[in-house]
């Protein structure tokens, strides 16, 4: 059995490929045509399906409605429920929805993984400023996040002229380690 070339393949008339997919194993991606979604939905219709003609048993209810115990909604919740999921889910996307300035601190301040940056000029060892995060900070300096990253990782003096650390000095003299 031979392989097809890409470059044959490419060459090859349209109208005889179907049941091509990117992988060969895999419809990952596919997107079926309204024609073939009409033709597996008739196939599968009235005595074809799988399920014509059964019923669940009454154990097999009963043990359907052990594994979901209180789960039973009134029409109002359901619609309740529908509403809700429907559109963007994510609720600063909502319309209408955003934080204030000051709960936006609280969020920025309570991160577990929040690191404090400090900027000092190099000479007076005076501070700069002390920023929230690597972007703050590159925003400021006007350098990339990655940059900021790199100083902070080698203590190397940025430009002649910062000192980026994660931690403050201890004395702000001349002279001290950085």
């Amino acid at each position: 059995m031979s392989v097809l070339p890409s470059r044959d393949f490419n060459n090859f008339p349209k109208a005889l490929i179907y049941n091509f997919c990117a992988v060969a194993y895999s419809s990952l991606g596919y997107i079926h045509t309204a024609e073939a979604k009409a033709a597996i939905s008739a196939a599968h219709a009235g005595e074809n399906n799988p399920i014509f003609g059964k019923t669940h048993s009454a154990e097999t209810k009963a043990a359907i409605s052990a594994t979901k115990p209180g789960t039973t909604h009134t029409a109002e919740t359901k619609g309740a429920i529908s509403a809700g999921l429907m559109g963007n889910t994510n609720r600063l996307g909502k319309t209408g929805y955003t934080h204030t300035a000051e709960s936006i601190d609280l969020i920025r301040i309570n991160q577990p993984s929040r690191m404090s940056i400090f900027v000092y000029e190099h000479e007076s060892r005076k501070l700069v400023g002390e920023f929230l995060s690597l972007r703050h900070t590159a925003n400021y300096l006007s350098v990339s996040h990655i940059t900021v990253r790199n100083y902070l990782a080698s203590g190397k003096v940025l430009n002649n002229k910062y000192i980026i650390r994660t931690s403050p000095f201890s004395s702000i003299t001349p002279g001290n380690g950085s």
